[in-house]
Protein backbone atom coordinates (compact mmCIF):
# COMPACT_ATOMS: atom_id res chain seq x y z
CA UNK A 1 0.00 0.00 0.00
CA UNK A 2 2.80 2.52 1.02
CA UNK A 3 4.44 1.41 -2.12
CA UNK A 4 1.72 2.33 -4.20
CA UNK A 5 1.23 5.80 -2.74
CA UNK A 6 5.23 6.72 -3.22
CA UNK A 7 4.76 5.30 -6.90
CA UNK A 8 1.81 7.55 -7.04
CA UNK A 9 2.90 10.11 -5.84
CA UNK A 10 6.41 10.25 -7.81
CA UNK A 11 4.23 10.27 -10.82
CA UNK A 12 1.85 12.86 -9.79
CA UNK A 13 5.62 15.36 -9.15
CA UNK A 14 6.98 14.21 -12.67
CA UNK A 15 4.02 15.06 -14.20
CA UNK A 16 4.00 18.39 -12.67
CA UNK A 17 7.91 19.06 -13.12
CA UNK A 18 7.00 18.33 -17.20
CA UNK A 19 4.00 20.55 -17.24
CA UNK A 20 6.19 23.35 -15.71
CA UNK A 21 8.21 22.94 -18.13
CA UNK A 22 6.72 22.82 -21.46
CA UNK A 23 4.63 25.84 -19.95
CA UNK A 24 8.48 27.89 -19.31
CA UNK A 25 9.75 27.08 -22.87
CA UNK A 26 5.85 28.01 -24.35
CA UNK A 27 5.41 30.79 -22.86
CA UNK A 28 9.28 32.53 -23.11
CA UNK A 29 9.13 36.45 -23.15
CA UNK A 30 9.51 37.90 -26.71
CA UNK A 31 13.62 38.89 -27.79
CA UNK A 32 14.34 42.52 -27.01
CA UNK A 33 17.00 44.75 -28.56
CA UNK A 34 20.64 43.47 -28.37
CA UNK A 35 24.07 45.14 -29.33
CA UNK A 36 25.75 42.24 -28.40
CA UNK A 37 26.07 38.40 -29.75
CA UNK A 38 28.09 35.80 -27.88
CA UNK A 39 28.77 32.94 -30.02
CA UNK A 40 29.65 30.05 -28.14
CA UNK A 41 33.41 28.41 -29.39
CA UNK A 42 34.26 25.06 -31.11
CA UNK A 43 37.35 23.83 -32.98
CA UNK A 44 39.31 26.00 -34.62
CA UNK A 45 41.63 23.94 -36.54
CA UNK A 46 45.18 24.06 -36.60
CA UNK A 47 45.70 26.17 -39.78
CA UNK A 48 43.02 28.70 -38.19
CA UNK A 49 40.18 27.92 -40.01
CA UNK A 50 36.75 27.61 -37.70
CA UNK A 51 35.32 23.91 -37.69
CA UNK A 52 31.67 23.08 -39.34
CA UNK A 53 30.05 23.57 -36.00
CA UNK A 54 31.53 27.11 -35.26
CA UNK A 55 31.29 28.54 -38.77
CA UNK A 56 27.50 27.46 -38.45
CA UNK A 57 27.39 29.31 -35.41
CA UNK A 58 28.97 32.45 -36.79
CA UNK A 59 26.83 32.04 -39.81
CA UNK A 60 23.49 32.21 -37.97
CA UNK A 61 24.84 34.75 -35.40
CA UNK A 62 25.65 37.60 -38.60
CA UNK A 63 22.13 36.42 -39.88
CA UNK A 64 20.83 37.51 -37.02
CA UNK A 65 22.49 40.70 -36.34
CA UNK A 66 22.07 41.57 -40.24
CA UNK A 67 18.04 41.23 -39.61
CA UNK A 68 17.92 43.05 -36.50
CA UNK A 69 19.80 46.01 -37.92
CA UNK A 70 17.73 46.14 -40.89
CA UNK A 71 14.57 46.00 -38.52
CA UNK A 72 16.53 49.38 -37.56
CA UNK A 73 17.13 47.92 -34.17
CA UNK A 74 20.55 47.64 -33.91
CA UNK A 75 23.30 50.13 -32.66
CA UNK A 76 26.52 50.63 -33.90
CA UNK A 77 29.30 49.91 -31.55
CA UNK A 78 32.79 51.15 -32.20
CA UNK A 79 34.36 47.93 -30.88
CA UNK A 80 31.64 45.22 -32.83
CA UNK A 81 33.56 43.39 -36.19
CA UNK A 82 31.37 40.70 -37.31
CA UNK A 83 33.41 39.18 -40.17
CA UNK A 84 32.23 36.55 -42.84
CA UNK A 85 33.06 33.05 -40.36
CA UNK A 86 35.23 31.88 -43.27
CA UNK A 87 37.14 35.08 -43.58
CA UNK A 88 37.92 34.93 -39.69
CA UNK A 89 40.13 31.48 -39.86
CA UNK A 90 41.80 33.02 -42.38
CA UNK A 91 43.13 36.01 -40.81
CA UNK A 92 43.83 33.97 -37.86
CA UNK A 93 46.37 32.10 -39.64
CA UNK A 94 47.67 35.08 -41.27
CA UNK A 95 48.32 36.85 -37.90
CA UNK A 96 50.08 33.19 -36.86
CA UNK A 97 52.29 33.22 -39.74
CA UNK A 98 53.15 36.81 -38.72
CA UNK A 99 54.00 36.14 -35.26
CA UNK A 100 56.11 33.00 -36.12
CA UNK A 101 58.57 34.96 -38.35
Amino acid sequence: MVLAALVLLGAVCAAGLIGFVYYKETHLPPVGEFDTIIVLGAQVKADGTPSVALERRLTAALEEYTAQRMRGKGKPSLHSKLRQPSLVGQERAARQKEVSR
